[in-house]
């Protein structure tokens, strides 16, 4: 049943929607205007019971388009909803222009009550939004503030000039900010030491291409000289090579998500594969290379890892051990399982002039060298091995070999140690 039409009068799209919906739920039919002019123009047309007329809107206002409909219909029936309790008082009010006939009573107080409901509802999203607007205004300060810094900047924000409603926020920022800012400290100094040692092979290179052009030149053709010169460009080409590989080896160690992709990993298997590739290096210096451990895939040995990375971890461990021991020394790539521990142990020993207690934890940065080394390296092999130690969640330590030769200018050697943890045996077939 259709109680009546009412006309409903405000410039606002979502004022006059909100109206219709709720009118015409309550029974109603419901005509919109946006402006006094569409109004007039409506009224005039159709058969309007009541308007429901905005005061306020631009061009004709209420009290215009009221006065407009006294003289077209002097019984017009309006209601007016207003942001002032009169035309000259400020407050919300709604209120009836003239009294309404008995005939629309039952249509007046539904109109009211919905006015009411409606108006009580602007208030209250009114203050809602009053309050969100109040309460996000120091997070849009804080964003603000945070845009305008430059992108060099991870200074801490003072935590003093942020209200006490963001402080955990700030906090948090500043731990991240702190965190990034030593991240980045440390891949600057990596990059500048890594420029730094590049730059003595790659001088050596051009010094010994350039001796050899000037040679031929003058017109000495000494093959023995020119030789020489060959030689080092190849030694040093050799070494710069070396560094490359070891930088790609060290990004490699510190790309979490490939540490992620974990799976079973046989390690005796990997150690001997290792110890294989290193033969005719280790023939070449007259070392005794050698392994010790499980033969065949020992289920004893299995651990979850990454292959790549155990095998640069192994790889560089003999590498180092080959670099420092002397002709005639021994080193020894050992692989056992301890059961007790449910761990696999690796281990690998030399018979080289060993590594200072003090500068046992210094080893294991990048590029640091021992002093009074002679060996030749890129002082990356170490900090290699503890960055994939670190991955696998173990650590890697280092002692005096167990070992002793009595080889003349051999020293005490160096013991590194890892322990991983073992996987579940697998199930009998």
């Amino acid at each position: 049943m259709v109680h009546g039409t009412i006309l409903v009068v405000d410039d606002n799209l979502d004022n006059r929607r909100l109206l219709r919906l709720m009118l015409e739920k309550a029974g109603f039919a419901v005509q919109t205007a946006e402006s006094g002019a569409e109004a007039l123009s409506l009224y005039q047309k159709h058969p309007i019971d009541v308007v429901l007329l905005d005061l306020q809107m631009p061009e004709m206002d209420g009290i215009t388009t009221l006065k407009n409909l006294r003289q077209i219909d002097g019984n017009a029936q309006v209601i007016v909803i207003t942001a002032y309790g009169s035309i000259e008082s400020v407050g919300w009010k709604v209120f009836v222009e003239q009294p309404v006939s008995e005939v629309f009573a039952t249509l007046n107080a539904s109109i009211l009550r919905t006015a009411a409901l409606l108006v009580a509802g602007l208030v209250i999203s009114a203050l809602v939004a009053l309050a969100l607007a109040r309460g996000i205004a120091p997070l849009n300060e804080l964003q603000q503030r945070i845009r305008r810094r430059r992108s060099e900047d991870l200074s801490p924000i003072d935590e003093r000039e942020a209200p006490e409603e963001v402080a955990p926020l700030v906090g948090a920022i500043n731990d991240l900010l702190a965190r990034l800012d030593r991240s980045i400290g440390a891949q600057k100094s990596f990059l500048a030491d890594a420029a730094h040692q590049l730059k003595t092979p790659l001088a050596g290179l051009r010094t010994q291409a350039e001796l050899a052009q000037r040679e031929i030149d003058a017109g000495q053709r000494d093959a023995r000289s020119l030789k020489r010169s060959l030689q080092q460009i190849a030694h040093s080409s050799q070494r710069a090579a070396h560094m490359v590989n070891q930088l790609l080896a060290m990004a490699r160690a510190e790309d979490k998500e490939s540490a992620i992709r974990l799976q079973e990993v046989r390690l005796s298997r990997l150690a001997r594969e290792v110890v294989r590739d290193f033969v005719p290096h280790a023939m070449t210096k007259r070392i005794d290379l050698g392994y010790e451990g499980p033969d065949g895939d020992d289920n004893a040995t299995r651990m979850l890892g990454q292959p790549l990375l155990i095998r640069e971890l192994i790889r560089n461990l003999v590498d180092n051990a080959l670099r420092y021991t002397p002709s005639g020394g021994m080193v020894t790539v050992r692989v056992t399982s301890d059961p007790f521990g449910q761990v696999v142990v690796l281990q690998v020993e030399d018979s080289g002039p060993g590594i200072a207690e003090a500068e046992r934890e210094l080893v294991f940065r990048p590029f640091y060298r021992t002093i009074d080394t002679e060996a030749d390296g890129s002082g990356l092999g170490l900090a290699i091995v503890k960055e994939i130690a670190t991955r696998h969640d173990t650590t890697v330590t280092v002692g005096e070999a167990r070992t002793r030769t009595a080889a003349a200018g051999q020293g005490p050697g160096a013991l590194f140690t890892l322990r991983f943890a073992r996987t579940a045996a697998a199930p009998p077939g």
